[in-house]
């Protein structure tokens, strides 16, 4: 395999369902090589522990390498080729450089399908992941694209009011993901203890009730301005094209 040409003009973005497929693919993949890796080290390293460790350690390295390599080098794992799509910058339409593939995996990882909420409303079919990243996710190979492969994130008409269900998809999905940063921030805050047997120090009760109600707050603003139509994604006059 080499690394693809520029697409051709115009744009065509991927629809959910691909990416969905790719999604199911890279996870059997991953899984497979976890259990069977996992298995052949196992019998192979029996009596050593020093040995099985460092096979689990490179098990979990090529696990968590093996999209953005993939993504870098090529414009998407197997799974992605699989399903006719691939991995661009938005800027330049080239591969992404390894650390901006890494960053779109993390994040993929982090806020798994919720982040795909976001390319509904989104100008460039943009997942949360695709967004931090800056990454957009196209066709591989138009000819071979079913017409229903093919989304089309029309952005809304200014002067024209949003639907309720526009409105509420977008705070559903902006309440996702402050839920999953409140859940990272206070698994990085607490100690084992405090987390598994509820036994936390002055200070980590500080921080927590901190973070919480930071994410209390954040949730109502993100409700409001949601549903009164002035959050990104929700206002007739200014669509989200990122």
């Amino acid at each position: 395999m080499s690394p693809e040409p520029n697409p051709p003009n115009p744009v065509q973005f991927a629809a959910f369902k691909l990416r969905f497929r790719a999604l199911r693919i890279d996870g059997t993949i991953c899984l497979a090589l976890f259990v069977i890796g996992g298995i052949v080290a196992g019998i192979l390293l029996e009596n050593r522990v020093g040995g099985r460790v460092a096979a689990f350690a490179v098990i979990i390295a090529a696990i968590l390498t093996y999209e953005p390599w993939m993504v870098a080098r090529y414009g998407g794992t197997f799974g992605h080729q699989r399903s006719n799509i691939r991995i661009v910058c938005k800027e330049s339409g080239e591969n992404l450089p390894i650390w901006r593939a890494a960053v779109r995996s993390l994040a993929k990882q982090l806020f798994g399908l919720p982040s795909f909420a976001f390319m509904f409303v989104t100008g460039n079919a943009q997942a949360l992941h695709d967004l931090l990243a800056g990454s957009r996710v196209i066709i591989r190979d138009p000819v071979n694209a079913a017409e229903d492969d093919r989304f089309d994130p029309t952005p809304p008409v200014a002067g024209q009011p949003l639907a309720w269900t526009r409105r509420i998809l977008v705070v559903l999905a902006c309440n996702v993901a402050l839920v999953m940063a409140y859940g990272v921030l206070i698994y990085l805050l607490g100690s084992p203890a405090c987390l598994e047997q509820q036994e936390c120090t002055a200070s980590e009760n500080l921080a927590m009730s901190i973070a919480g109600s930071v994410w209390f707050i954040l949730a109502g603003i993100v409700t409001v301005l949601g549903l009164t139509g002035r959050l990104p994604g929700c206002c007739p006059s200014q669509p989200v094209v990122l």
